[in-house]
């Protein structure tokens, strides 16, 4: 079979069939896999009666969840019948509710690492609540140490201020496994946000660029945060970046906020749980007998 890499020209294939799907899972917006294609070896391919098929090479070659069918049982065995002529072993990130269409014969079993975090926008807007009484004081911090502080929704005025951010995020971290290739998809999708309608907003102390963060729509009632950087040196930065962007972006249009996965990272993990997350959408592997 032959498999393509994404151009920009395919978002408009991708958006038709996930506005259809109304998918719950991060992975599935065109920008998610348009900006890792590189980092994970994704490839696509367009499969009968208007289907799409995505495969992914990061240390192992896997199928994720086809996107735009109709039968979701017969679907399911023509994704395993391909796998098998491929020599591929797996199907990864199935959703929960696709779980019910597999054949029982092969193992099945949750990627915690990839499961996704849910919470109420207007919880991250308000910080109420005494699970949230830490954010709320690194906020205040923020306002009080930095009293020519603003947000503002995402122009191409700030993208060179938010590319220095993200350099100067990089010389940080640049010792950490996997940073570089997260570098260089957040640099892809700076310099397509105005073409993908990506929605995002900046931090400024003093008309200087500290945070930036963006995302999109996901489904009908729920916006996907992309990415979230942001300069330390400023107290309560992450912590004012997240409240303004769910107060200014998300809340009034969204009742939900999906911020994607922990990777199983250790410190990750602890930054997502203390935001008192509603749900997790939980995601499985499948193994291919």
């Amino acid at each position: 079979m032959s498999w393509s890499s994404f151009t920009k020209e395919d978002k408009i294939l991708f958006d038709r069939w996930f506005r259809q799907m109304q998918p719950k899972i991060s992975e599935f917006t065109f920008t998610n896999l348009f900006i890792w294609q590189k980092a994970q070896n994704i490839r696509w391919q367009p499969y009968k009666e208007g289907a799409l098929l995505i495969r992914e090479e990061n240390g192992e070659t896997v199928l994720l969840p086809p996107v735009g069918f109709q039968d979701c049982e017969q679907i399911f065995k023509e994704v395993i019948e391909i796998a098998h002529s491929e020599n591929i072993m797996a199907i990864v990130r199935i959703p929960e509710w696709a779980k019910r269409f597999l054949p029982h014969h092969g193992v099945l079993h949750p990627q915690r690492e990839h499961f996704d975090y849910i919470y109420k926008a207007s919880q991250l807007a308000e910080l109420k609540g005494w699970r949230l009484d830490g954010k709320r004081a690194f906020v205040r911090k923020f306002i009080q140490n930095y009293p020519n502080w603003k947000f503002i929704p995402f122009t191409a005025n700030y993208l060179e201020g938010c590319k220095k951010l993200l350099d100067h995020w990089l010389a940080e971290k640049q010792e950490i496994p996997g940073v570089r290739e997260e570098y260089e998809a957040t640099l892809l999708l700076l310099d397509c946000a105005r073409d993908f309608h990506l929605e995002g907003g900046v931090l400024l102390v003093e008309d200087k660029v500290v945070a930036f963060s963006f995302g999109e729509k996901l489904n009908e009632t729920t916006f996907v945060t992309h990415c979230e950087k942001a300069d330390t040196s400023y107290i309560g930065v992450y912590q004012m970046i997240n409240q303004q962007m769910a107060q200014h972006i998300i809340a009034p249009s969204y009742l939900f906020v999906n911020r994607e996965q922990d990777l199983g990272l250790e410190g990750l993990r602890k930054a997502k749980k203390s935001y008192a997350p509603l749900k997790m959408i939980k995601k499985y592997r499948y193994e291919i007998p």
